[in-house]
């Protein structure tokens, strides 16, 4: 602490002698050099001759009535201005750098960033051009506590690590398949009939060999296909081979167009919980903070995935 301590002493002193030096320079004396600073004129004689005592010169001459630069004076005044000029533009340039800029890192489910979060990061980096962000999109589930990610969004089940969580939205589920697939194979009139179909199974998600419905009912569902990604599952849902559950988020568009059917729409599938998670053992920064809260607020006002349903 010693050592840091004189070194900041040392690096300030210069730059003040240097700056008391250049207003006499300018201002003919040292009075006035005294009023430019808003400093005593004891003050500013002493800065300049400690100035003069480290570099070994005389700068200046001064008589009662006359006050003028030595050969080496002239000679420093043009670096002096330059290294006055370099502080102000240091100053200025971390005055105008935007305080949220710089790297923020997350993670999240494919789907869910293709769907909603990368497209509502948008807005926040035109707003904040100096902020970079690492989105690393994955269905595996990333631990927090050891990396570098500031925080993660996680759908469904957190895991056993030790994280401060913040529920921000929910994953409203829906249970689809192809027109050919119906066609070929009768509509489900009820849960128990899916345990009939070929249910596709999404391989990283725990229980989802069993549907569990809102109205409390559940059933026992096999398939000759697992994926261990959303997408894949719409995938193979358009190409007809089975029946998938997933969020509403991923087939909004197939629902649209038709290209997919919604199955048993009045009792849909037990919705997921959305979490923003960060490891307890680090805070977040206040630019990560900043994207954490962006996201929070743009879930709540999404009605697909707020957590309350009303307008």
């Amino acid at each position: 602490m010693h050592k840091i301590y004189i070194l900041s002493e040392y690096m300030m002193s210069p730059l003040k002698q240097v700056t008391a030096f250049v207003a006499v320079a300018d201002r003919g004396s040292f009075s006035a050099a005294a009023e430019q600073l808003r400093c005593s004129q004891p003050a500013i004689s002493k800065l300049v001759a400690d100035l003069e005592r480290r570099l070994h010169v005389r700068l200046l001459t001064r008589t009662t009535r006359l006050l003028q630069l030595t050969d080496d004076g002239q000679q420093f005044l043009p670096h002096a201005r330059h290294l006055i000029a370099a502080a102000i533009a240091a100053d200025t340039s971390l005055s105008n750098r935007d305080p949220l800029a710089g790297l923020v890192s997350l993670t999240c489910p494919p789907s869910l960033a293709n769907a909603r979060v990368i497209p509502m990061l948008g807005d926040y980096m035109i707003a904040h051009p100096q902020a970079e962000i690492d989105a690393q999109l994955s269905d595996t589930r990333q631990t927090l506590a050891e990396g570098t990610l500031d925080f993660s969004i996680r759908v469904g089940g957190l895991g056993s690590e030790p994280l401060d969580v913040q529920l921000i939205g929910i994953a409203r589920r829906i249970v689809v398949a192809s027109p050919a697939y119906l066609s070929a194979n009768g509509y489900p009139a009820s849960q128990a009939d899916l345990s009939h179909h070929k249910c596709l199974h999404y391989r990283l998600s725990e229980g989802q060999r069993r549907w569990q419905f809102q109205s409390g009912a559940s059933v026992e569902v096999s398939g000759p296909l697992s994926i261990d990604n959303p997408e894949g599952l719409r995938a193979a849902a358009l190409a007809g081979l089975g029946i998938v559950q997933s969020a509403i988020w991923l087939f909004e568009d197939d629902l649209a167009t038709g290209r997919l059917i919604p199955i048993l729409a009045d009792d849909p599938p037990m919705p997921m919980p959305i979490h923003l998670v960060r490891a307890k053992s680090r805070p977040l920064s206040v630019r990560a903070q900043r994207v954490a809260d962006h996201i929070v607020a743009r879930f709540a006002a999404d009605p697909l995935i707020r957590t309350t349903s009303g307008s």
